[in-house]
């Protein structure tokens, strides 16, 4: 092969909405990744719990 990647067709402000979601996303879920690292299970779901009444849609991601 070329030893290109394949890429898709994409305008600024596409690219700058999915990397704003992706942002935001990071950012919700911090609290979780970080009592992870910890390996403190207890903080994990107490901060699942959190994001989910905060916004239902993360459910899956915990």
């Amino acid at each position: 092969g070329t030893g290109r990647l394949p890429t898709k067709p994409f305008n600024r402000a596409g690219l700058a909405q999915r990397l704003e979601k992706l942002v935001q996303r990071k950012t919700l879920l911090k609290p979780i990744l970080q009592a992870l690292d910890r390996r403190k299970p207890a903080e994990v779901l107490a901060a699942c719990n959190k994001l989910i009444e905060q916004d239902p849609r993360y459910a899956p991601l915990c």
